[in-house]
């Protein structure tokens, strides 16, 4: 799938154009002629003007990475709800870029992992914890966490760990219960 670029603003597309190989499109109303295609879009943070821009790159069949400078919880969940397969930081770093990219290619809904944790903290918690017993002693104290909302980041600094270890734990309970990732892992057991 090749990937199209377009960003609002000089910054966006200096930022991106140094990290990332795509094509790009200098106007918005260029998009129009591109189907099929994954799209990085940089759009500003008002809703109403991004929305007829969004829609239309969906309906011609192209697959979605939007992206924002000041990101939101409440403008992810709207866009997620118009059919964008990925949301971010449109300054995030080369591995969140790398990511994102990937999970979409794969089929999957990327959300910068602050959002994925903000999500995962939202939801209501239950009282039915019998999974646990199926984990490790540290995928355990990993799961419990991660059903608290807490990033890989903030895991590790509490275990004395490191992202990196928190992230093979937590691959590791995610194939044992059968989940993709950490918002599905949340959505059956939280």
């Amino acid at each position: 799938m090749n990937v199209v670029g377009y960003a609002y603003d000089m910054e966006g597309y200096e930022y991106l154009s140094k990290i990332l190989t795509l094509e790009w499109v200098e106007r918005a109303e260029e998009l129009e002629g591109y189907h099929a295609r994954l799209m990085i879009l940089i759009l500003p943070n008002d809703i109403q003007s991004n929305e007829v821009l969004v829609k239309k790159a969906i309906g011609q069949g192209n697959t979605v990475l939007l992206l924002q400078r000041l990101p939101l919880l409440a403008s992810a969940k709207y866009y997620l709800g118009l059919g964008v397969r990925g949301y971010g930081n449109a300054m995030m770093h080369r591995v969140y870029f790398d990511a994102a990219l990937e999970t979409i290619r794969s089929g999957l809904i990327w959300l910068h992992p602050e959002f994925t944790a903000q999500l995962v903290g939202n939801l209501e918690a239950q009282s039915n914890r019998e999974f646990l017993s199926l984990l490790s002693e540290r995928e355990r104290e990993i799961a419990i966490l991660l059903l608290e909302g807490k990033t890989n980041q903030v895991i590790a600094e509490m275990l004395l760990i490191t992202p990196r270890t928190v992230k093979a734990h937590a691959s590791h309970l995610y194939h044992k219960l059968q989940v993709k990732d950490r918002l599905d892992f949340a959505l059956r057991y939280k």
